[in-house]
C-alpha cells in the first residue's frame, strides 16, 4: 500500500493485486515515448527472509563483515531497486 500510494502521488495509476492475505503486488504501466520500442520490465520485492538466529551462521542483524563481504539479513536483497523505482 505504501508503494502504491507513492506511485499514485507521482501521477501513476498503480494496481494492487493481493493473491494471498498480506502478500500483494503493485503493478504500474508507464507508457514510453516510442510506441514501436519493446517494453521494459522493472521489478523489485520488499519481503525478507526469516531471521531466527539459530538458523544463521552469524547474527542476522549484525551486518558482520567477513572476507570483504557483509553477512546478515537483507545483505543481498533488492531494496535498492525498490528505492530507485520509487525515486524515478
Amino acid at each position: 500500500e505504501y508503494c502504491a500510494a507513492r506511485l499514485a502521488e507521482a501521477g501513476h495509476e498503480p494496481v494492487l493485486l493481493e493473491r494471498a492475505k498480506d502478500r500483494a503486488n503493485v503493478v504500474v504501466r508507464v507508457p514510453g515515448t516510442d510506441p514501436t520500442a519493446p517494453g521494459l520490465l522493472v521489478h523489485g520485492h520488499l519481503d525478507v527472509v526469516p531471521a531466527q538466529a539459530a538458523d544463521w551462521s552469524v547474527d542476522p542483524f549484525s551486518g558482520e563483515v567477513r572476507d570483504g563481504l557483509v553477512w546478515g539479513r537483507g545483505a543481498v536483497d533488492m531494496k535498492n531497486m525498490d528505492a530507485m523505482i520509487l525515486a524515478v
